[in-house]
């Protein structure tokens, strides 16, 4: 963590708008592939920890308010708060209505989650706003993703040919792998400093083929898949059909009205040997609906940890255990839908030329993995934070022109009013005396002929 905060700093002083942006992208890109995920440091009382996200988002912090202050002084228009913005802010002070809910029981795991929202969602998505707000830099946060993904290559190719006693989160950070985890399609499943292969075949998916997982291959299939067809029809209809599928999951499951047989038999038919995980997240989720709805729907249990015997992988059903119904409509707000329809909202056809269509793909993507898997990616709020901050700045801006056109075509009828009905002298005055030397002439014309 100290070794990325001094290349953010050095990255920062470079002055100019491509500094702090190249800062941010290698310290939130870099901080994700190379620091390791299960390492939680605890500090003080005990409850308050220090992990890879926590530091990212500390070296950010820092590097803004020590060599960028006077941007946050000039609140460019895609930096200026904005309605959009709320969804993100209540979903980083929700720790402390759950926990005020819960009558304070857990209130240290509770300002552990505020401090951890506030430091990752705030931070980051507040410097997607202010440094990636624009069609530049969105473009330069996709390509910053594209060379994460490429610079996780060697560490797959590695992993793959060594096996897991290879596993370089063990043998930089000593923390070992765990065995139902590693071994799959007949190979290994990389990890890297991830710390879960799951996790790493999702985000290699968006550009490689190289991670041996299966959600990494179903992830990667319906990423292709609707590129080709948002291509083919140039419709928005493939991307927002891609955010129901995780919603209408947790509504079906958790009001019980599917309890997910149809999917077991088509697991059996086309992996046999993943029955039994997709069975153990589905009995998981059902043990954990059941414990919140005897608790408190609304607001869940506001700390980690639960009663339970069989932890559930899911994200929503995480995000409803700890924050309640509220929490998951928070969290499907502020990290998918308000970014992702703010973009979609925008005139004109679809393209996946756009950087911005790729970036929101990339939350589509992310959100149809929530469904099964916890996903904590540090690029997530700097990709809310830019989409929002973007399509901010594109609706100012038309508003502005909007306005200017209108006041212009006002003032220019003002102007042909005035002029239709204020008389000038001299058009008058020339119109008179010709209208006075037509008569002369007749007047002369007429003595002259008369006898």
């Amino acid at each position: 963590p100290v070794g990325f905060s001094q290349i953010n700093w050095i990255e920062f002083r470079g002055g100019g708008q491509i500094g702090p942006q190249r800062a941010i992208l290698v310290c939130v890109i870099g901080g994700y592939i190379l620091l390791p995920t299960p390492y939680n440091k605890p500090l003080l009382l005990g409850a308050f920890t220090f992990n890879r996200w926590r530091a990212i988002s500390i070296a950010v912090l820092l590097g803004v308010l020590l060599f960028d202050r006077k941007r946050l002084r000039g609140a460019p228009p895609g930096v200026r708060p904005s309605w959009f913005d709320l969804p993100v802010i209540v979903f980083v002070l929700w720790p402390a209505v759950t926990c005020a809910a819960n009558g304070f029981d857990q209130w240290l795991h509770s300002a552990n989650r505020l401090l951890g929202h506030s430091l990752w969602w705030g931070s980051i998505y507040v410097a997607g706003r202010m440094y990636f707000s624009t069609a530049d830099g969105v473009a330069r946060l996709a390509k910053g993703i594209v060379i994460g993904g490429l610079a996780t290559v060697p560490i797959c190719l590695y992993e793959l040919m060594v096996g897991p006693r290879g596993y370089l989160l063990g043998v930089v950070y000593n923390i070992g792998f765990r065995e139902n985890m590693v071994r799959r399609l007949e190979g290994w499943r990389p990890e890297g400093f991830v710390g879960n292969g799951i996790e790493m075949s999702v985000w290699m998916a968006v550009t490689t083929l190289l991670c041996r997982g299966v959600y990494g291959y179903a992830i990667l299939l319906i990423g292709m898949g609707a590129t080709g067809l948002t291509y083919l029809f140039r419709t928005r209809a493939v991307i927002v059909a891609l955010l129901l599928i995780t919603p209408i999951y947790a509504a079906v499951r958790y009001t019980g009205m599917w309890e997910g047989g149809a999917m077991l038999r088509l697991a059996e038919a086309v992996q046999p040997q993943r029955v039994g995980s997709l069975e153990f997240r589905l009995l998981a989720e059902r043990e954990h609906i059941d414990l919140v709805n005897r608790h408190n729907p609304l607001f869940g249990f506001g700390e980690v940890a639960r009663p339970v015997q069989r932890w559930p992988d899911g994200r929503w059903v995480t995000e409803l255990g700890m924050s309640g119904l509220i929490g998951v409509g928070l969290w499907l707000l502020a990290q998918h839908l308000t970014a992702i329809g703010l973009f979609l909202k925008r005139r004109g056809g679809v393209s996946i030329d756009d950087a911005g269509w790729a970036l929101a793909m990339f939350l589509a993507l992310l959100l149809v993995n929530s469904a099964h898997n916890r996903t904590y990616m540090s690029v997530t709020p700097l990709i809310c934070g830019a989409l929002v901050g973007y399509a901010i700045a594109v609706r100012r801006a038309t508003m502005s022109a909007t306005d200017r056109k209108e006041r212009t075509s006002c003032d220019r009828s003002s102007a042909s009013y005035l002029h239709a009905f204020s008389p000038t002298e001299p058009r008058h005055g020339k119109a008179s005396s010709s209208t006075g030397a037509k008569r002369s002439g007749k007047i002369a014309s007429s003595r002259t002929t008369r006898p």
